[in-house]
């Protein structure tokens, strides 16, 4: 991500997103969302504001406590995403020079499973990315979920389904259907194509 330093948009003067946008990159900064300090992901955490409260303006007029815990809830998202990356893509295969004891099957297919979908994840947005990866692969439940982000189940229900069906035109579109996958089905796969929406 290219990193610009805060004020250096138009967006800091305007009178509707100005006093959020300030707002949103105080959070950013204090939430560690953003070493650098730019404008870039405060803009990022703002429009995730906008899309739980609605407007600008309304973001502008959030209580503080509302606001920290939503950013809170960003980082833990973002920070599981990530971990949960890690531990799929730094773990060593087992090798004759690295003798290791074998993995069992099934984790062996869980990061097949995983190398698999990982480029499809990442065309998600990012919110949407850090949410599924919560529910396929750390397996959170709904009402973990919806806790963890302070909203209601149904809301959070809603998201995944949207998630789930933007993941699934991905991998469609790229000729990848559950038949595909037949030798990685378990419940994360079963999840993406179960069709009760």
């Amino acid at each position: 991500m290219r990193h610009r330093p805060k004020g250096m948009g138009s967006l800091y003067q305007d009178p509707v997103y100005g006093p959020a946008l300030r707002t949103a990159h105080y959070f950013a900064a204090q939430m560690g969302l953003c070493p650098a300090d730019c404008e870039d992901c405060a803009m990022e955490f703002l429009l995730r504001q906008i899309q739980i409260y609605g407007d600008a303006q309304t973001v502008a007029e959030v209580p503080t406590a509302l606001r920290r815990r939503s950013a809170s809830n960003h980082v833990k998202n973002t920070v599981r995403a990530r971990a949960t990356r890690q531990k799929y893509e730094e773990t060593p295969p087992p090798t004759e020079t690295n003798p290791v004891t074998p993995l069992p099957e099934q984790e062996t297919l869980r990061r097949a499973l995983w190398q698999t979908l990982s480029p499809f994840f990442q065309r998600l947005p990012p919110a949407s990315n850090a949410l599924l990866i919560a529910y396929l692969e750390d397996e959170m439940s709904v009402h973990d979920l919806a806790e963890a982000l302070g909203e209601k189940p149904n809301t959070v229900e809603q998201r995944l389904i949207r998630a789930r069906k933007r993941l699934r035109q991905l991998l469609e579109a790229e000729g990848i259907s559950a038949a595909e996958l037949q030798d990685y089905l378990r419940r994360p796969v079963q999840k993406i194509f179960d069709n009760h929406e």
